[in-house]
């Protein structure tokens, strides 16, 4: 991921996300706005290259219909809100998965410090 916290350069876009897998790639770009929260997504394009087919895929975005009247700024937020209201908080992520996502991190740094530091205690 490439992120300015500036305009962008000049005649590229604002952002430009890929995340590359080993059957495809997925790039996602914002020629206006690299806050994705707070965009309207107007200007967002997802596009997919399935490295088996040789063929890049367009995917087009669009809001639930629900969601189209709210703001656009609380529109990413909704859904959560609605699930927090309704009871399917197991739905997203809650202070549980943060303890332990913070457990599995200690470990990996644990590990990287061990056998990059050996003999030093980890802390």
């Amino acid at each position: 991921m490439r992120f300015r916290r500036a305009r962008p350069f000049r005649g590229e876009p604002a952002l430009v996300w890929s995340i590359f897998g080993e059957t495809g790639e997925i790039r996602l770009t914002s020629a206006v706005d690299n806050m994705l929260q707070a965009s309207r997504l107007e200007d967002v394009t997802i596009e997919v290259n399935d490295f088996s087919t040789a063929k890049v895929q367009r995917v087009e975005f669009g809001w639930d219909e629900e969601l189209m009247e709210l703001p656009h700024l609380a529109r990413s937020y909704a859904s959560l809100y609605e699930a927090y209201a309704g009871s399917e908080v197991r739905r997203y992520a809650d202070f549980d998965h943060a303890v332990r996502r913070h457990g599995q991190l200690d470990g990996i740094l644990r590990q990287w410090d061990m056998d990059n530091n050996p003999g030093k205690a980890w802390q």
